[in-house]
């Protein structure tokens, strides 16, 4: 009968020990689990850009759909990603033209981007900055030493290129582990 009663108080001594150890480690997991949770959310944000602009630039390059078309489209299919509040993209056109003195320069032929009410403003594009905007299509200045861009590489004289750029702005579902919204961005040459 003794053995049985130690042996009940044993039993109790150890739930309330489990106890303790459950309470003691469940704001660690829980911070991991979160941390999990949320780097992945953003890689797969990061994920979604990079296909859009990859995507955009063979729809641009290939076909003779209207950018603001392509960026509509893109736009839609980017589910699960807010890009009418919190991204925008830029469809840029650079030729090659003879720059003088036997150069060539690669220049901004024309650029397009989300509409001017949807998108997120604060994110430019890395490219080239438009000096005056019409709409959702950039007004492009005639001299070119102003719309000269720089590239990885040089384009031949007639060659033409699209430079699809997409900026996202992630905004993670806890303030706990990220203070600060993070802002994703991507490009493809094409």
């Amino acid at each position: 009968m003794k053995q049985k009663i130690i042996y009940k108080k044993r039993h109790i001594i150890n739930q309330g020990i489990s106890t303790l150890e459950f309470a003691l480690m469940l704001p660690i997991l829980l911070t991991l689990v979160i941390g999990v949770v949320e780097f992945s959310r953003a890689l797969q944000c990061n994920n979604i850009i990079s296909n859009i602009s990859r995507e955009g630039a063979n729809l641009a390059s290939r076909t003779l759909v209207a950018p603001s078309t392509i960026i509509s489209v893109l736009t839609f299919t980017a589910s699960p990603l807010d890009m009418k509040n919190h991204g925008i993209m830029y469809i840029s056109k650079i030729k090659g033209v003879d720059g003088g003195n036997n150069t060539i320069v690669s220049v901004i032929d024309s650029q397009q981007r989300s509409q001017a009410s949807e998108g997120n403003a604060k994110l430019a594009s890395k490219l080239w900055v438009c000096p005056s905007w019409a709409a959702s299509s950039c007004i492009v200045p005639g001299a070119i030493n102003s719309k000269t861009v720089a590239l990885p590489f040089p384009l031949a004289l007639g060659s033409e290129i699209y430079y699809v750029e997409l900026g996202y702005e992630y905004i993670p579902f806890s303030g706990y582990l990220i203070q600060q919204n993070l802002n994703l961005y991507s490009f493809t040459l094409l």
